[in-house]
């Protein structure tokens, strides 16, 4: 029975959601501006003296997370997929446009979404690189990628992340 190595690697975001109290969200509301944005050292440094977090550079308080998502943003050229045989040979590497078809907004996005994010709540994002995935797949059948599919999630309706993998028997 042929075995394969699935990896999903490339650039995303290493997300954690932090809970906030309501004298936190009431300074926080007084920020005018796009969050949503790259924030400012200033700005930054603001926010870690009303939440009492640190968030700037590698040195964010992650044992304080009330939640946290690792995954590879869904925009073009973020992210592949590689596929490897029993002997580490290379037989699949994802293009651009195969991403495209294969990965879809995934049908428990909203659920996944209420689940990770609701009001009073402050999400961290940083930028990484980064092997996000790796599976083992044992089949019957030569690997076929028409058969590979992919779920991508909107995160607190600011960026969308490939969090999702799955080999369909059909198709």
């Amino acid at each position: 029975m042929p075995s394969y190595k699935i990896i999903v690697s490339g650039r995303g975001f290493d997300c954690k959601v932090f809970p906030l109290s309501e004298d936190q969200l009431e300074q926080l509301s007084e920020f005018s501006g796009d969050m949503e944005d790259a924030l400012d050292e200033d700005t930054m440094n603001a926010i870690c003296e009303i939440t009492g977090k640190k968030f700037l550079e590698n040195d964010i308080d992650y044992f304080d997370a009330d939640k946290s998502l690792f995954g590879p943003n869904d925009s073009p050229g973020s992210y592949n997929v590689c596929v490897y045989d029993n002997d580490e040979n290379m037989i699949f590497q994802s293009s651009e446009n195969w991403l495209e078809e294969q990965f879809e907004n995934d049908d428990e996005a909203d659920d996944f979404q209420d689940e990770f994010w609701d009001e009073g709540k402050l999400l961290m994002a940083q930028n990484c690189k980064a092997d996000f995935f790796e599976y083992e797949l044992k089949l019957e059948e030569e690997f076929n990628p028409s058969k590979l599919r992919g779920g991508v999630t909107l995160i607190a309706e600011t960026f969308s992340l490939a969090r999702r993998l799955c080999f369909t028997k059909n198709h």
